[in-house]
C-alpha cells in the first residue's frame, strides 16, 4: 500500500504544491508530509540551497503533542541542520508536521539563498 502527500503553500500571489509518495504507514505519512512541504517551499524560492528532510517526529511534551522536523541544508558553509516544531491541534499530525517544517525553514533558508 502506498500513499501520497500533497501540500500547497501561498506566498503573496504565488501558489506552489509539493508532493511525495511512499509507504502507506502512519509514520511514513508524517515524513511524506514534511517532504511535500519542503518541496513546495523550494518551488516558491528556486534560489534556495539544496535541502532535504533529515527527520520527523510526533512526540509528547508534558500534556502536549508536538510535531518536530529537522531539515538538512547544504549551504555555502557546508551542512546545517534546521529544526522546527509545532503544537498538534485539532487539524492533526500532518498539519502540525507541515507547520514544523515551515518553522524550521522560516527566515533561515532565505538567508542561505543570498
Amino acid at each position: 500500500m502506498t500513499c501520497r502527500a500533497e501540500v500547497s503553500l501561498t506566498a503573496g500571489s504565488r501558489r506552489e504544491s509539493g508532493t511525495a509518495e511512499g509507504a502507506g504507514t502512519s509514520a511514513a505519512m508524517v515524513t511524506l508530509t514534511a517532504e511535500a512541504t519542503l518541496l513546495a517551499i523550494l518551488k516558491l524560492e528556486p534560489n534556495l540551497p539544496r535541502a532535504e528532510i533529515d527527520a520527523t517526529a510526533i512526540t509528547r511534551l508534558g500534556p502536549h503533542e508536538v510535531a518536530a522536523a529537522a531539515v538538512l541544508v547544504l549551504g555555502p558553509q557546508g551542512e546545517e541542520i534546521l529544526v522546527g516544531s509545532a503544537l498538534m491541534g485539532e487539524a492533526g499530525p500532518y498539519n502540525a508536521v507541515a507547520r514544523a517544517v515551515l518553522d524550521a525553514t522560516n527566515r533561515r533558508l532565505t538567508y542561505l539563498a543570498q
